[in-house]
Parts: C-alpha cells; structure tokens; sequence
C-alpha cells in the first residue's frame, strides 16, 4: 500500500504538461504492442523514422526531449509488461517525429556479449532513451534522419 502512495504522490507532482506526455507514453506502449501482434511493419523505429531538416534546436524542442525522457522513464515503472530498449526507442522516435525534433536512432551489439543488444535515441548527443556507455557496443543499425552528428 506505501508503495502506491509514494506512486500516486509522484504522479501528483507532475504538471499538466507531463502529465500528458505521460499518458501519451503509455498509450504508445499499447499502440505498439497492438502493432507487434499484427504483424505490422509500423512497431519498428527503423519503419517510422522520418527526415528532419537539421538545425539549430531550440531550448523548448529541447527541453520538450528531455521530457519525453522523463515520461518514457516514468510510464516504464508503470506498465505491467515488458517495455525494454527497443519499445522505449519506439516510442521516442514517435514522439520527435510528431514536434519535428531531428534525433539519432541506434542499435549495438554488446561487444563482451554477443548476443546482447540495445537500442538508444539521442537529441543533440544527449541520450533521450536508452542510457549506455556506447563504447560496450558494436553500432549495427547508425540512423541519422536528420543528418545529426
């Protein structure tokens, strides 16, 4: 029961703002279970990244990234299934398409374990999704749709 209480409290203290971004998240991590089970192409980041021109980002775009960190972060602790690397990219990857904010997506192999990989997206080389010291892994999948460096 404490455990709750201390979720609600925090949910609480989110503003408006946040608040939406979070419950956009967690409709995202069904839309794209949805999608999973379908078969549908449209569940992969790789199939609905989008070009965006590259520029300068604005403090808000950034700061709107840094809340769709937050978000993603916070709807994981409450989703009662797996929403892992690969799901938490996806739903960053969307989530920019929509304000046009140019990202990176990328995939790796850890390089000490074969056959562990991992998914992360970045704005600005500031990692949204996906924290990991990217040395430890083999880049596979290096996307770049906005041209970002």
């Amino acid at each position: 029961m404490k455990k709750v209480l201390k979720k609600l409290k925090s949910f609480h203290s989110l503003s408006p703002k946040e608040r939406k971004l979070f419950f956009q998240v967690i409709f995202l991590s069904i839309y794209r279970e949805i999608l999973f089970f379908i078969g549908s192409e449209k569940a992969f980041s790789e199939k609905i990244m989008r070009e965006h021109p590259r520029k300068n980002i604005s403090e808000e775009n950034e700061e709107y990234a840094a809340e769709i960190s937050k978000a993603i972060q916070l709807a994981a602790k409450y989703i009662p299934w797996r929403n892992k690397c690969r799901h938490r990219s996806w739903q960053a990857v969307y989530l920019l398409n929509k304000k046009r904010i140019p990202y990176s997506y990328q995939v790796g192999v850890n390089r000490s374990k074969i056959s562990e990989g991992h998914s992360w997206v970045k704005v600005n080389a500031r990692f949204i999704t996906g924290y990991c010291n990217t040395s430890d892994y083999t880049i596979v999948v290096n996307s770049h749709p906005s041209n970002e460096l």
